[in-house]
């Protein structure tokens, strides 16, 4: 994942998309 690069230079940009992840699987489910 080119995406697993840019994680290491900002740690918190990992947890912010995979709490974002978790919340839009959230709100799809919610919304169907």
């Amino acid at each position: 994942m080119k995406s697993e690069r840019q994680t290491k230079k900002a740690p918190v940009n990992r947890t912010g998309a995979f709490f974002r992840n978790l919340y839009e699987m959230q709100g799809k489910s919610d919304a169907r």
